[in-house]
């Protein structure tokens, strides 16, 4: 009897779910020239407003489908303006440090990416950013936003 009733148990639980993201590669920080498009893997983003941005890709495998991306932006204070990124789509938390987006990707083209250009007034200092595609986190990329010796003074 008592091996009986295990088996009814068993055979009652759900089969185990299949990951969403089975084919996900892990993810890289990259600084950007807008202007060539030329880009490297960073974890130190210098200080240049209107000449770098920041873009964080992350990289599928075998995935042929529409994802709902949500990314929370973490500053290490509020900026002097998020500019655009309100009339875009960024909520914006009340202290100002954070901002969330939501949007679809397709995996289509084996990634999903997000770029911020640095503008004056970005604060120096730790940056975080969390991504989650359809409820799950995917990856917590951390940067630092370092003064750059090359910057003209005003």
């Amino acid at each position: 009897m008592m091996s009986f009733l295990l088996l009814a148990i068993a055979a009652a639980q759900p089969a185990a779910a299949e990951p969403p993201f089975r084919e996900y590669r892990g993810s890289t920080l990259f600084a950007v020239d807008p202007l060539s498009e030329e880009r490297y893997p960073t974890v130190a983003i210098p200080y240049r407003p209107d000449a770098i941005c920041y873009e964080w890709v992350q990289f599928f495998a075998g995935e042929n489908r529409v994802v709902t991306v949500r990314e929370t932006i973490e500053l290490p204070a509020a900026p002097a303006s998020w500019g655009a990124a309100p009339a875009l789509g960024t909520r914006v938390e009340a202290d100002g440090r954070r901002g969330v987006t939501e949007f679809s990707d397709s995996l289509d083209d084996g990634q999903i990416n997000r770029r911020w250009c640095v503008v004056r007034g970005d604060p120096l200092g730790p940056y975080r950013i969390r991504i989650e595609a359809d409820g799950q986190l995917l990856e917590e990329i951390r940067f630092d936003m370092v003064a750059d010796t090359a910057e003209p003074k005003d």
